[in-house]
């Protein structure tokens, strides 16, 4: 959930928590809407339902977290960016099981239309760096206690 992503990211970067707005179904959507488009709150994680039917003009940035189940969803989702002519990046974090469906079907796929081409890039999260994998399992951990907290 949107909730447990943002969570995430704060507990594996204590810098971002301050930054980060989590819009849900049952949030208070207008109090996190108003401090993203103030720029009170820079990063906003939104489910995808609760991003349904938003209208935010200027986003430059769109992070699938999980992959969409059809193209259009994608399009729904990604559409948020490079709008009205603007420039806009939308990214797609997928597992190697997922991706020849998004490869195939959405990256070089024709239902989707872009204006520069689709760069792949792999993260072996063992190469990516000294204690990464620990730390997202740690941060994993400290998520799991939060939500029994609860």
């Amino acid at each position: 959930s949107a909730t447990r992503l943002s969570h995430l990211l704060g507990t594996l970067h204590p810098a971002y928590a301050p930054l980060l707005g989590t819009l849900t179904k049952s949030s208070n959507s207008s109090a996190t809407l108003h401090r993203f488009r103030t720029g009170r709150v820079p990063l906003l994680v939104a489910s995808d339902r609760a991003s349904r039917g938003l209208d935010i003009p200027a986003i430059t940035h769109v992070v699938n977290y999980d992959v969409p189940r059809s193209v259009r969803a994608y399009v729904h989702r990604v559409g948020r960016t490079a709008r009205a002519g603007r420039e806009g990046q939308a990214w797609t974090l997928f597992e190697e099981r997922e991706g020849r469906w998004f490869w195939g079907d959405v990256a070089r796929g024709q239902a989707v239309g872009r204006a520069g081409t689709v760069s792949r890039v792999r993260v072996v999260v063992e190469e990516a760096g000294t204690g990464v994998r620990t730390r997202y399992e740690e941060a994993l951990r400290a998520l799991g206690e939060a939500v029994r907290a609860k």
